[in-house]
């Protein structure tokens, strides 16, 4: 996803600053909610499936064979990508072309990612909500101890994982998902999470509005003052020293200095 985000602003710096649209073959009205990429290959989530592009965006293609709708979250494990939907967990192998359904299918996948050889998915809702893991390339399921949490986002940073929750704040494992810790000293205990990572400096965004820091790990945060004090942080990216935050009908705005 931070690999899309960087090509396509860099395609935007070239072309004077200026954005143009490429969802050639979407249709019209496509809500999209998530990018990844694997090899020459991007991926767009929508609420309609998945499309798909080999040039960089000019032009893209269904590929929902087996899949069902509302993409909400992407991981690549290997050369299989995994899309966490509105209904539950499902497995490519070939590039996109199939997709077979991979549990947690009463459950809405809001976050996915990969630490070594676990599978991990951030639940918000559907009868459950926290962490699931896998440990067998999505076969099998297992709740962790973070339960009744709604995961809206994870980040790796070294060998910790940190689950930033809606209204819950952020909780860190140092052990694989066996164990979660609420590592909330100085954060506001609001609504939202979602994380970027520079060094050794980690943040995170939390709604109404603000961007914390921490350089220990979670151990305590400290709010970044910046415009985006009072905006609504839906995503980053980072990039060597660049930050990039997409906000809640402000744009995007750009940090090089560790904001």
């Amino acid at each position: 996803m931070v690999l899309v985000m960087l090509a396509l602003l860099l395609q935007s710096k070239q072309a004077n600053s200026q954005w143009v649209q490429m969802s050639n073959g979407m249709g019209t009205n496509r809500f999209v909610q998530v990018f990844t990429a694997l090899g020459n290959n991007i991926f767009a989530g929508t609420d309609s499936g998945t499309y798909r592009s080999t040039n960089n965006g000019s032009e893209w293609t269904s590929v929902n064979n087996g899949l069902i709708y509302d993409v909400m979250s992407f991981a690549i494990s290997g050369n299989n990508i995994i899309a966490g939907t509105g209904s539950g967990v499902y497995l490519s192998t070939n590039n996109g072309d199939s997709w077979t359904a991979k549990g947690l299918a009463s459950c809405n996948i809001r976050s996915l990612t990969v630490m070594g050889t676990k599978i991990f998915a951030g639940v918000v809702g559907g009868g459950s909500a926290g962490v699931f893991i896998s440990t067998d390339n999505c076969e099998t399921w297992t709740q962790s101890s973070l339960t009744n949490a709604m995961v809206l986002d994870f980040m790796i940073s070294g060998t910790n994982l940190f689950a930033g929750t809606w209204i819950g704040g952020v909780y860190r494992t140092t052990n694989g998902g066996n164990s979660w810790n609420a590592v909330n000293s100085g954060l506001p205990i609001q609504y939202g999470a979602t994380f970027a990572a520079n060094g050794t400096n980690i943040y995170v965004s939390m709604a109404p509005g603000g961007v914390f820091r921490s350089t220990n790990n979670g151990g305590n945060w400290s709010i970044v003052n910046s415009p985006l004090d009072t905006l609504i942080v839906y995503s980053f990216a980072s990039s060597g020293n660049n930050i990039f935050a997409g906000t809640n009908y402000e744009g995007i705005f750009l940090s090089t200095n560790n904001c």
